[in-house]
């Protein structure tokens, strides 16, 4: 190790404690140089109700970034010739009301112009924080006036991707978590990936 290197570490160490030491880190951090680790360390709570802490193992949410996994499972299917990007959604979901004739492709590419669920003014300070199914979930925004004709402009939606999520249990019959382990997490070795209900608690 060089002296540069010893001396980056040092500063990263020290600034990650820093921050620790203020409370603003909550979280697990990961540097590595040239296949060299030079901090790997959980700092603060993973679950302040439990008092769990994290450490380098420790499992995130990771939010939107799911939705690149889901668009994955999508085109799976699509290869398959299970499903067409331009099919309007109630092809698959027929219990969907689908004046509008909003199709897989809307949804992800976020021009259905169905309104984002995340962004109802409840949903940060209470929905979020409570455990919900998919159906519930959509009965939500399902019948919800369009903010803007499907294809016509661009809106981030989860709501669409929520849509994708269904056409994908109902096309696979199996539950996006299982879809998601068997046929993506699991073939990539992604095995400390997966999907959570709201419910169970992970511990590392």
């Amino acid at each position: 190790m060089s002296l540069k290197d010893v001396r980056l570490e040092k500063q990263i160490t020290d600034w990650a404690k820093a921050y620790d030491q203020n409370g603003y880190l909550h979280g697990s951090i990961l540097v590595a140089i040239n296949g060299r680790i030079l901090l790997n360390k959980g700092y603060g709570m993973a679950n302040w109700e439990h008092q769990v802490l994290n450490n380098p193992n420790t499992k995130f949410r990771i939010g939107s970034i799911t939705k690149g996994f889901t668009a994955m499972a999508i085109f799976q299917l699509l290869e398959k010739g299970d499903l067409q990007l331009n099919d309007p959604i109630d092809k698959h979901l027929p219990l969907y009301p689908n004046d509008h004739n909003i199709t897989i492709y809307h949804c992800l590419t976020n021009t259905s112009g169905i309104p984002d669920f995340t962004a109802f003014p409840d949903f940060w300070f209470q929905t979020m924080r409570l455990p919900s199914t998919l159906k519930d979930r959509i009965d939500s925004f399902k019948n919800l006036e369009l903010v803007f004709g499907p294809g016509t402009d661009y809106q981030y939606s989860t709501s669409g991707y929520l849509l994708l999520t269904a056409i994908i249990e109902e096309k696979t019959g199996q539950t996006y978590a299982d879809y998601m382990s068997e046929h993506i997490f699991l073939p990539l070795g992604m095995h400390d990936t997966g999907c959570d209900d709201g419910r169970k608690l992970f511990r590392g």
